[in-house]
């Protein structure tokens, strides 16, 4: 039963806790269902004792929203169901109050549009539905009412109908301005965290956990689509010779500003980011073989002619490797890691392509 209604009020699971408007999503079908339940309900009951105009105006208005329901559950368009929802509650609500002219209990129902307005349309649209509808029942109460035939009001009453109305939209749009604060805030805390989550905190590049998941990701791609693919893998030559001779301070900052030469080379249109240790991996989507490997070539260059703190020059070996058709993480890791391997045997200060075809 609880997984029924879940569905039922996320459209079957089509809109999750993680969508930002969940909140709201979860509030439209809510509000709906109880319209329609409530006006089918009040619909028969009028029927049965002969009040044919407000039985009419009831069951019509429960069409409308079994019909605007249905489109809820088709299209997902939630600003265009939200509006059109607030238009209904308010037609309903203003028709009750034209068609029950005798029952001042009637006018009750109208503390049920604060919340509903504020929850479904939000801070601003929320205070606008909520100001006009109390104006016009105002007016409907001060002039309408009393020249049909209606209850009449004195101040007293009148202050002890409209008060609970104007307290209600009160505490409800504060409310709403606190938890949208609250809820900006959270958002922001969660945007920091995924940034520190995915980021190498010495080289502010993105981390291994973020590589493994972006370089997975991009051989969905380059699977799906048969456009190329190839990766980077880079290792600084000697890089314990640099720690033993300036200290460790000096190998941090080599890799650090290493790590800056190599983004701001590459650019945004490709994915660079510390493997581990002295070693950084850059994915290049869209990239043949040939391509990547003149790409490697220029960013080793660019990093010989380089001065480290004006003392230090340093040397990168990189190799290079294309997805082949079945290719896995490990599988194209491993032979730009060979590559590299292959860089490193002759001589260092070089870039070498993976000519071995997937495994």
């Amino acid at each position: 039963m609880y997984k029924w209604w879940q569905n039922w009020l996320t459209n079957n699971q089509h809109f999750t806790k993680e969508n930002s408007d969940y909140r709201r999503i979860v509030m439209i079908n809510v509000t709906l269902s109880l319209m329609i339940l409530v006006l089918l309900g009040y619909g028969v009951f009028n029927l049965a004792i002969a009040d044919y105009p407000m039985a009419i105006a009831e069951l019509v208005a429960a069409i409308f929203a079994i019909a605007l329901l249905i489109f809820f559950k088709l299209t997902h368009k939630i600003e265009t169901t939200s509006m059109i929802g607030t238009g209904l509650l308010l037609g309903a609500l203003t028709a009750v109050m034209l068609l029950d002219e005798q029952q001042t209990y009637i006018y009750v129902w109208a503390l049920t549009m604060p919340a509903i307005s504020f929850f479904i349309l939000g801070r601003i649209r929320g205070i606008i539905a909520s100001l006009l509808f109390g104006v016009f029942t105002a007016l409907l109460i001060i002039f309408y009412a009393p020249a049909n035939g209606g209850p009449t009001f004195d101040l007293l009453g009148f202050i002890n109908l409209f008060g609970p109305y104007v307290a209600t939209s009160i505490i409800i749009g504060y409310f709403e301005v606190s938890r949208m604060a609250s809820l900006d805030e959270m958002r922001k805390i969660n945007k920091e965290l995924r940034v520190l989550s995915e980021t190498d905190k010495l080289t502010s590049i993105y981390n291994r956990l973020k590589l493994d998941e972006a370089l997975n990701q991009e051989i969905i791609k380059a699977e799906q689509s048969r456009k190329p693919l190839s990766i980077i893998m880079i290792d600084v030559d000697n890089f314990k010779v640099i720690n033993d001779t300036y200290g460790h301070l000096m190998g941090d900052s080599v890799l650090t500003q290493t790590a800056y030469l190599l983004r701001k080379e590459v650019g945004n249109t490709k994915i660079i980011g510390r493997w581990g240790g002295e070693e950084f991996l850059i994915i290049c989507p869209y990239t043949d073989l040939e391509t990547a490997g003149n790409l490697a070539r220029k960013l080793g260059k660019l990093i010989e002619v380089f001065s480290f703190d004006g003392k230090a020059t340093i040397t990168i070996s990189l190799g290079v490797a294309s997805y082949h058709p079945g290719d896995t993480i490990e599988t194209i890791i491993r032979r730009a890691d060979h590559a590299l391997y292959e860089a490193k045997n002759r001589g260092k200060n070089r870039a070498h392509e993976s000519q071995e075809k997937a495994v």
